[in-house]
């Protein structure tokens, strides 16, 4: 009787997991509930300009996030990070970015768009107000206020014609302003840096959808 009750409780058990992981990989599928295929972005990790980096690896994480959050939203199809390195494989950002070598983007076939960002400058400033976007929060001193200033290369190429498109190229320039007086010490902690991550995430990925999404109609 004990057996039976304990082989029940596993089926159930089982079939409750077969269940969350069905629903988990159909927010990754390549297809539309209708049948339709999403178009297929190759968002490669995001490089770091070395003179002026964070001190963490904040490229990985914004990339991490910014691939979760466009899977989560499910209007467009993200493949693995594994295959889009290894398509990138050796590709410096200075090829990327540069309109000479748009042909490079001919690796990323069967990619319908590939996005290439580029870290460009991290810098922890004293808060200027009405020069810089959003508000500082009026719980903090004018003397502690600082604003983390982001500076992030961003280029969707497009690959659904012949040779490739550059659809859109710009300076991505982000204000994360809340809990910052404390970056450089040791209490600065990793719920700030996620908070200066998921806002810049949040805006890249508004970007990739709106400019992919757009220009399929």
């Amino acid at each position: 009787m004990k057996h039976m009750l304990l082989k029940c409780i596993l089926g159930a058990y089982s079939l409750l997991l077969c269940t969350a992981c069905s629903s988990k990989q159909s927010d990754f599928f390549p297809y539309h509930n209708d049948g339709t295929p999403k178009p297929k972005v190759a968002i490669v990790p995001m490089y770091t300009n070395p003179v002026h980096a964070p001190k963490w690896n904040m490229a990985n994480d914004v990339t991490f996030q910014v691939r979760n959050r466009l899977m989560r939203e499910g209007q467009l199809f993200v493949p693995t990070q594994n295959s889009i390195m290894a398509m990138s494989k050796d590709m410096a950002a200075d090829q990327l970015f540069s309109p000479k070598e748009i042909d490079i983007y001919n690796s990323f076939r069967p990619m319908q768009y590939v996005v290439v960002m580029e870290l460009m400058d991290f810098q922890v400033v004293p808060y200027q107000r009405g020069a810089i976007k959003p508000i500082y929060p009026a719980s903090v001193s004018s003397d502690e206020a600082k604003v983390a200033r982001i500076n992030v290369r961003f280029q969707v190429v497009d690959l659904r014609h012949d040779e490739p498109q550059l659809l859109r190229s710009e300076l991505i320039e982000n204000a994360v302003s809340k809990a910052l007086q404390l970056y450089g010490t040791e209490e600065f902690s990793s719920s700030e840096m996620g908070i200066i991550e998921a806002r810049l995430a949040r805006d890249i990925v508004r970007k990739i959808e709106k400019i992919c999404c757009k220009n399929l109609k």
